[in-house]
């Protein structure tokens, strides 16, 4: 019995789990100088309304047509908006450690450690040139941040 109990404390003692989340808003977008016949809080959609497709209003007040883009002037457009951003930072990275004793004063501890192991990934920032049809549309075929990454280690500590 007395080897049951120390078979299932071997197995059951030792564990370690951490972990870290991160939450930040997206980056201002960076606008050219360009010519806007609206209201800045027309630009934003929220949340639901927003797509790959349609990042961003392109309807409230964008003068699209390239013979009327400003050439050699003072800007007229600031160059980001608070309100306009990329894609938020949502991230959390999870690691789970196993430490086992396996004679005096050495030890033994397997490590799993994931990175945004079940977070969605982040698009990249939209087009932004008025002339453009892709403009306001999120067109690069790959995420800003990094992919799923997992990490499996064996150390032993003496």
């Amino acid at each position: 019995m007395a080897d049951l109990n120390s078979a299932a404390s071997l197995f059951i003692s030792g564990w370690q789990l951490s972990g870290i989340y991160q939450f930040q808003s997206g980056a201002p977008i960076n606008f050219s100088n360009i010519f806007f016949n609206g209201s800045f809080d027309e630009i934003d959609l929220q949340g639901d309304q927003r797509s790959t497709d349609r990042w961003f209003n392109t309807t409230a007040g964008f003068v699209t047509a390239s013979s009327a883009q400003p050439v050699n002037n003072v800007r007229t457009f600031p160059l980001r908006l608070s309100n306009v951003r990329t894609d938020a930072i949502n991230n959390i990275d999870l690691s789970v450690i196993k430490k086992t004793q396996i004679l005096e004063g050495k030890n033994l501890e397997f490590g799993r450690s994931s990175s945004t192991p079940s977070i969605m990934s982040s698009c990249p920032a939209p087009n932004t040139n008025v002339t453009q049809a892709t403009f306001g549309q999120i067109v690069a075929s790959n995420q800003a941040n990094y992919s799923r990454r997992i990490q499996l280690t064996v150390k032993f500590v003496f």
